[in-house]
């Protein structure tokens, strides 16, 4: 598909920073992917939610590389029964926080069905009592997204 087209690309690896190029966020995709899928298997939510939102794709350059790691975050949030949201939001750093509102106005924006746009309401609302409005702005004012 479009990832492996793009991995092909290659680029300049540069060990213990973040993805600077598609072909580094691919192989960081790949990684993510396997450990979010172990987590969940072990049953570990809390921790594949907290990896999945660590590293935000914002230096990635092409639509499907944003795409395929935003999955991987909607993986992992699909894991969280509505009453244990609360306590998922509690539990991230503040980045991640601020990550995870990113990705919600994402979803919204790239036209999910309504029952799962309405699932992200809880989180967004958690998002805001934990935060407060701020995390709204700082989402939204940052041109850097997911």
């Amino acid at each position: 598909g479009a990832l492996h087209r793009f991995a092909k690309q290659g680029c300049a690896a540069q060990i213990g920073l973040m993805p600077e190029c598609d072909a580094e966020w691919i192989a960081h995709y790949t990684r993510l992917n396997e450990t979010i899928a172990g987590l969940l298997q072990q049953q570990k939510p809390h921790d594949a939610l907290t990896e999945a939102l660590r590293n935000p794709p914002y230096s990635a350059g092409e639509k499907a590389v944003k795409d395929q790691i935003a999955q991987v975050v909607l993986k992992a949030m699909g894991a969280f029964r509505e009453a244990d949201v609360k306590s998922a939001v509690a539990l991230l750093g503040e980045d991640e926080q601020v990550a995870l509102m990113k990705y919600l106005y994402r979803f919204w924006e790239s036209g999910l069905p309504a029952r799962q746009n309405a699932s992200f309401f809880p989180w967004h609302s958690a998002l805001v009592e934990r935060c407060g409005h701020g995390v709204i702005g700082r989402a939204i004012y940052d041109r850097r997204w997911p």
